[in-house]
């Protein structure tokens, strides 16, 4: 793994393998965990972290790492007047909590029935003493989850509407069709993610390629809103392969 930087608090590594990818990322958790038993973990639903929340899971049944006192806050959930088939707590119910020893009452999803319910959520974050790791992907143009193109940097949790390209996406979780699918999400904002203490990013679309240059040359663009992220002190960035060589070629890096 090659690692470059420019300035010291966001760091790219430069992966060969996937497994090395999931593997850093397991260890870091796992150091975290083991240093702060009772740290606060930032976690979403993104298919690039389903490797990830695998190897922890292994890693717990092989060395009973201890979760009984961590807490988790995931970024995002789906809102709807009727039920659904898949909510992000099931999907993560059922790729990671069910096979933890994280207590239920210690697993926060953002849930809204009003604003007020909203601000609850940065609002508990902040009494717990915030979120020491927080795990992002980086998706096409720099997106963050439904953090796109021209967000608000300052937004804290809020309702926001998911685009059509990502209901599309999801149109086999749901059905048939992209009616089937959730036309809103509650989700951390910006501002929520900006005050973890650290990050880490995956980004494997070349489509980020990109912003992921002008994340590096700080360089903020509100149309791309992982740049917002240069600003952070603590971010760790984890390239996959093929994107590596584009994103070296693109800082001119031979």
């Amino acid at each position: 793994m090659e690692t470059i930087t420019k300035n010291q608090r966001v760091i790219f590594n430069l992966c060969s393998s996937e497994e090395e990818i999931v593997q850093k990322i397991t260890d870091r958790v796992i150091s975290l965990v083991n240093s702060n038993p009772s740290c606060n973990l930032g976690l979403s639903f993104s298919m690039p972290l389903i490797p990830v929340y695998h190897s922890l899971v292994f890693d717990y049944n092989t060395n009973k790492t201890n979760y009984s006192n961590v807490r988790t806050y995931n970024l995002s959930e789906f809102i709807s007047s009727s039920p659904l088939k898949w909510t992000f707590r099931k999907i993560m119910n059922r790729s990671f909590f069910s096979f933890m020893n994280i207590k239920s009452k210690n697993i926060f999803f953002p849930y809204y029935t009003s604003n007020y319910e909203t601000a609850k959520y940065d609002r508990l974050i902040w009494k717990n003493g915030g979120i020491d790791l927080q795990l992002l992907v980086v998706e096409r143009d720099g997106y963050i989850a439904y953090q796109e193109a021209n967000a608000d940097p300052n937004n804290l949790t809020s309702v926001t509407l998911v685009s059509k390209e990502l209901r599309e996406r999801t149109i086999p979780l749901f059905g048939e069709t992209i009616d089937e699918t959730p036309e809103t999400v509650v989700t951390m904002g910006i501002r929520t993610m900006l005050n973890s203490k650290s990050i880490i990013m995956i980004a494997d679309d070349k489509k980020a390629l990109n912003a992921l240059v002008n994340l590096y040359k700080e360089k903020i663009n509100p149309a791309q809103p992982c740049t917002y992220f240069a600003q952070h002190p603590n971010v760790t960035v984890f390239l996959s392969k093929n994107l590596s060589t584009l994103f070296k070629k693109n800082i001119g890096k031979k």
